[in-house]
């Protein structure tokens, strides 16, 4: 069995930004929501028919969406999974449009903290034979859909669950439809996942079917290039050299006496002073060493 979480942001305003922008003429975003939703339809449904006993759970994540695990196949009474799967993120973008939250950062970092606890979880329950271990490779993945670049402040905390993910063999692919994300880069590097930043709503099915398939069927998973600098809390921009708080490790792309992340005050060691040597006289004869 394998498990599979597909995390898509539930931001009803970049759900609408990406719409207004891929529509070729005004009324179109419909037609652009529907073929996003469509592909992620067709995707869930292939990854429950590759196996009896696979297992799908679909979260939306972005603030003011009071429950974001939509649908669970191992859970659910409704043999429709399609009609689930597109119920589940119209509720999600109709809660977070009613929120009034117009962040341009995504809030990703709670979501992927259950989804690994639910597909640890579920590997621990089943039994499976060396052999078969061996043709997966994994005991789960991680699919993410985004349509926000940026975390905010959540980069330290991204990092350890993409480390932890590593640790477990969950691999994570991220499908980008808002433009690189030198994050999400750095999460499907760390777990041997996969990196996709699309142009045109179209390849999305294309990509999930021939990217974010299970490893003994997908293609060639390697990255070129990982840009590995971290983001300033701050400004929320990569920096080369900084500072690091040293209670909660957030990067700072400048000195500030208190952390904004987690409040902690700096105090500034005064540096001992130098010892002014005695001029001596014309003539004098030098004072003796101590």
């Amino acid at each position: 069995m394998t498990s599979l979480a597909v995390l898509v942001d539930g931001s009803s305003c970049a759900w609408g930004a990406y719409a207004e922008k891929m529509s070729e003429r005004p009324g179109q975003e419909k037609t652009v929501l529907a073929s996003v939703m469509r592909a992620i339809v067709a995707f869930s449904n292939v990854h429950l028919s590759l196996a009896q006993s696979n297992q799908l759970l679909l979260y939306a994540y972005a603030n003011g969406i009071t429950k974001k695990l939509l649908y669970d196949s191992a859970h659910s009474e409704n043999p429709d999974s399609s009609a689930c799967i597109i119920e589940g993120l119209r509720s999600a973008l109709r809660q977070n449009s009613s929120s009034g939250d117009t962040r341009k950062c995504a809030v990703l970092a709670a979501t992927l903290a259950t989804s690994l606890c639910q597909i640890r979880k579920a590997s621990m329950k089943t039994t499976k034979t060396s052999k078969e271990a061996q043709a997966t490779g994994q005991k789960g993945r991680v699919v993410i859909i985004s349509f926000l670049p940026d975390f905010g402040s959540q980069h330290s905390l991204l990092m350890n669950l993409f480390f932890s993910a590593h640790k477990h063999d969950i691999s994570i692919d991220v499908v980008s439809l808002g433009g690189p994300s030198a994050l999400l880069q750095q999460a499907a590097d760390i777990t041997a996942g996969v990196f996709e930043a699309i142009q045109r709503v179209d390849e999305l099915p294309r990509v999930l079917m021939t990217r974010c398939l299970p490893v003994s069927i997908r293609t060639d998973t390697t990255l070129s290039t990982v840009d590995y600098r971290a983001a300033c809390v701050c400004h929320e921009t990569l920096v080369s050299n900084g500072w690091t708080c040293s209670v909660c490790l957030a990067v700072l792309c400048a000195f500030q006496p208190i952390c904004p992340s987690c409040g902690a005050v700096f105090k500034i060691a005064a540096l001992p002073r130098r010892k002014r040597k005695r001029p001596t006289e014309v003539g004098a004869a030098p004072s003796p060493k101590a």
